[in-house]
């Protein structure tokens, strides 16, 4: 109990900050990507393991957001490592902002004792975003008619595209019936901006955890077990 009360308090005392932003997507079905929520998942499994994730949000409107994501890892029991790739493509908006991310995993297993168990993990991923300037207007652009002029001073000094490295922490304690985990994205605050200028991507971080609740068998009709 007194070590289940320490994880707990130094993984709130890691994410006690007084403010917390970000800029990722969410998928409503967070269980079914476990790669995306934290790195220290993969090959949590024991075997190889692939998965793919989709959304699509306000799709009868054009400035939808789309997401698509897939990943697969594995398992090195002889190794007590683990190793993942996942792949992430966000679209949103009328201009069409999109992202694309490709990291690669990897997670380490320690045998804490008898009971516990932890996976610390790391991932590096590179990013590329695009944006499609053309679909964008101005102030410049608008008469006093209402009228749009598809002619801006507007000028840019970079290209429409930029790209960054990034890298990401997690770590997840586990026993047979609970299991806490922290992970940490955007560790470098890289710099996402178009035009010059900075326009860091806020770090995020994620707390989750879980319980088995054992239920016993018991005896549901004749000869039946329910569970």
């Amino acid at each position: 109990m007194r070590r289940t009360g320490l994880l707990l308090f130094v993984i709130i005392s890691l994410v006690s900050f007084n403010e917390l932003k970000a800029q990722d997507p969410q998928f409503s079905q967070f269980y079914a990507a476990p790669l995306y929520i934290n790195p220290a998942f993969t090959g949590a499994s024991g075997y190889t393991r692939l998965g793919v994730n989709y959304r699509n949000q306000w799709p009868s409107i054009e400035a939808n957001f789309e997401t698509f994501s897939a990943f697969i890892d594995n398992n090195f029991d002889e190794y007590n490592s683990s190793v993942g790739l996942i792949i992430t493509t966000d679209r949103e908006g009328l201009a069409g902002l999109k992202s694309t991310e490709i990291g690669l995993q990897y997670a380490y297993q320690v045998q804490l004792n008898y009971k516990w168990t932890f996976r610390p993990a790391i991932q590096v991923s590179y990013t590329t975003r695009d944006l499609n300037f053309d679909k964008l207007t101005f102030g410049d652009q608008l008469d006093v008619n209402g009228l749009i002029n598809p002619i801006t001073i507007e000028q840019f000094n970079t290209g429409f595209s930029v790209g960054y490295l990034d890298l990401g922490l997690g770590g997840i304690a586990f026993s047979n019936n609970i299991w806490i985990g922290v992970s940490a994205h955007h560790i470098r605050e890289p710099n996402q901006s178009f035009v010059d200028g900075e326009s860091p991507l806020p770090r995020k971080v994620s707390v989750h955890g879980g319980y088995r609740i054992p239920i016993r068998a018991g005896t549901y009709g004749k000869g039946e077990t329910s569970r």
